[in-house]
């Protein structure tokens, strides 16, 4: 049974935005990337079946843009206080699915290298890029593998 896990840093917010961090909204560049990483994931026949997201509004945003269709669940645990093992817990939760977290920079990289077990970003995710991470059976920190980084940029 094969788990995947597609982590997404947010895509690009609007620069001028004037108030706090948590309600910063995305920009239309951020928006339109998003729609090439749509494009991708088509490509690569990669369905979204279910979404769970930073509270924050550029995170939601990017869920929402990318979920289309499926659920979309504001994670705290994805948000300003990054929590490892409940993440690594609703993955295991949901074994079997192909799942996408959408996050932050540094600790949706560095959680992404906790489950491979070796620094496979080691320049971080870009805004609008996304890391794919696969579980064959057991799902615990080290057990991953990295299958790349899917860039709208290129």
């Amino acid at each position: 049974m094969t788990t995947r896990c597609i982590f997404i840093r947010h895509a690009k917010p609007q620069s001028d935005h004037m108030g706090d961090d948590f309600n910063k909204p995305l920009s239309d560049e951020g928006r339109d990337n998003l729609e090439t990483l749509n494009k991708i994931f088509a490509e690569k026949e990669i369905e979204t079946k279910l979404v769970f997201t930073s509270p924050l509004l550029r995170a939601v945003q990017t869920a929402e843009i990318l979920a289309k269709e499926a659920p979309v669940i504001k994670e705290p645990a994805l948000g300003a206080l990054f929590d490892d093992d409940a993440i690594l817990s609703l993955i295991q939760e949901h074994a079997g699915s192909t799942l996408f977290f959408v996050g932050h920079a540094p600790t949706l990289s560095e959680f992404t290298e906790k489950l491979v077990g070796e620094n496979v970003l080691p320049q971080g995710l870009s805004k609008a890029c996304a890391a794919s991470v696969t579980f064959e059976g057991k799902i615990a920190y080290g057990q991953g593998s990295f299958k790349g980084v899917t860039n709208p940029f290129v």
